[in-house]
């Protein structure tokens, strides 16, 4: 004879069914890292812009940041896919929101134009990923972007790149504990 499940059982089961869920979806694309190395990257080109360093140092910072920064994701990923013993497809949702966000920051005139596709970019990475972190990321880089054109400073791109990497690294920092 089979046995009857309890109510308590099954809410139990559902509940280890919900978490188990949520665990692997973490270990298959542990975003907080990459938000981590990007948000530090933005905060770091805010820095470079407030203490005006001069186009070379800049440019040199953003080309060797940029590189580091994703040799760093690049060499995470690589290495947790082995430790799961999973490896990715060559086409995944999460690396085109990515590459449009790029290519939007490339071909996008405007001051706040790219940090507004930065917002909906991460808002449906969270989306994809049921990540709530990502979800309030998106959300407080589009208020971000709200509040320059509001106040419109006088360097609005050093503020749209504060405003990305603070959200970025609080989004990855809070996924991460």
């Amino acid at each position: 004879m089979v046995g009857v499940m309890s109510h308590a059982e099954a809410e139990h089961t559902l509940s280890e069914v919900a978490r188990v869920r949520r665990s692997t979806r973490r270990a298959l694309h542990p975003i907080w890292f990459s938000n981590v190395v990007a948000g530090a990257y933005f905060t770091g080109a805010a820095v470079v812009m407030a203490i005006d360093a001069g186009r070379t140092l800049s440019l040199t910072y953003q080309i060797g940041a940029a590189a580091i920064g994703l040799a760093l994701i690049v060499a995470y990923a690589v290495r947790r896919e082995r430790e799961l013993g999973a490896e990715s497809r060559a086409w995944d949702p999460l690396l085109g929101i990515v590459g449009l966000i790029v290519l939007a920051a490339i071909l996008l005139d405007g001051e706040t134009a790219p940090l507004f596709v930065a917002a909906a970019g991460t808002a449906a990475i969270g989306l994809l990923l049921r990540d709530r972190f990502e979800i309030a990321a998106g959300v407080a880089m589009a208020l971000a972007g709200v509040a320059i054109v509001a106040l419109d400073p006088v360097e609005p791109w050093l503020w749209g790149n504060l405003a990305l990497g603070l959200s970025l690294l609080g989004a990855g920092l809070a996924a991460r504990s």
